[in-house]
């Protein structure tokens, strides 16, 4: 087994953890979800969202009135 020692002045007397490459891209994509997901939460509290359109016809008519 091989043994790895780091100073206590490196980690600044925090805790350190050691995980595969994979594992720690896997969570940066799931924090980027999680902060997405918080974001359309709080587009969902401040009622910044539309119903869902029966047709094209009505997506059309509702996408016209955003133009200026």
């Amino acid at each position: 087994m091989t043994m790895l020692t780091i100073s206590r002045q490196m980690t600044k007397g925090e805790e350190l953890v050691i995980i595969p490459l994979r594992e720690y891209e896997n969570f940066q994509h799931f924090k980027t979800f999680l902060s997405r997901e918080k974001e359309a939460d709080d587009d969902i509290t401040a009622g910044r969202l539309s119903a869902p359109y029966r047709n094209k016809q009505e997506l059309k008519k509702a996408l016209d009135l955003l133009k200026y």
